[in-house]
């Protein structure tokens, strides 16, 4: 996959501004990347949920797939995120080698081809 990847999320301002930091893109991500708890040690104010990105990336126009980071994967987690807008999840701590299958499975590129020209992930952690 030829992957491009921003990470976004350090401050609370970076992870409320994201959505907008999206639709400045030209060309958009293929790929949004939504940790679920978009919280930081140091904010100090309750944690944005990733779901509550998804209304506002859409509203702003962004049509790619946005795939939730989770450590919640039950069948009724990705229910709700999916109730929520998300196309699909992917299991926190996954090995770097196995995130660009994932991803390509997730937009359905059987292939292996780049098809994948750049992912945005928000998250406060990385």
């Amino acid at each position: 996959l030829g992957l491009e990847a921003f990470v976004r999320g350090a401050t609370r301002e970076e992870i409320d501004g994201f959505p907008d930091f999206v639709a400045s893109l030209d060309p958009p991500p293929s790929i949004v990347i939504l940790d679920n708890r978009l919280d930081h040690p140091t904010m100090g104010t309750p944690f944005i949920l990733g779901t509550e990105l998804i209304p506002r990336l859409r509203a702003l126009g962004y049509r790619g797939k946005i795939v939730m980071k989770t450590a919640n994967d039950s069948s009724a987690d990705i229910a709700c995120f999916k109730a929520a807008g998300a196309d699909d999840a992917i299991a926190k701590g996954m090995p770097i080698n196995s995130l660009g299958r994932e991803l390509a499975r997730v937009i359905g590129d059987t292939g292996g081809g780049d098809v994948i020209d750049r992912a945005l992930l928000a998250d406060y952690s990385v």
